[in-house]
């Protein structure tokens, strides 16, 4: 009976899906003006603000992938939906944030 590897190229698209989210995410909580180190990036406060941006924005780069998919290849299927779900990502979630304020 054959192993089934733990490494498969599906896991390698979400993973790379999710890296990227990942990096932009700490990349727009380092452009605050509070951020003054990468061990900024790691308190409790920015832990939970970066699973309330991350889970959102990975959902909608997932869907676009999977739109994406069916009519571009697999490299340019993640590039696209980085592209467009990361924006649309965090405006969800600011605006949602904006209205919860108010």
């Amino acid at each position: 009976m054959a192993a089934t590897p733990f490494y498969t190229n599906s896991t390698f698209r979400y993973f790379t899906i999710s890296l990227i989210v990942l990096l932009s995410c700490l990349g727009l909580f380092y452009l605050d003006r509070e951020t003054k180190t990468f061990s900024d990036l790691l308190t409790p406060g920015n832990l939970v603000a970066l699973l309330i941006y991350f889970l959102p924005t990975y959902s909608i780069c997932v869907i676009l992938y999977h739109y994406f998919k069916r009519k571009l290849p697999e490299g340019k299927s993640i590039i696209w939906s980085a592209i467009i779900g990361i924006p649309i990502g965090f405006l969800i979630v600011i605006g949602l944030l904006i209205l919860l304020k108010q």
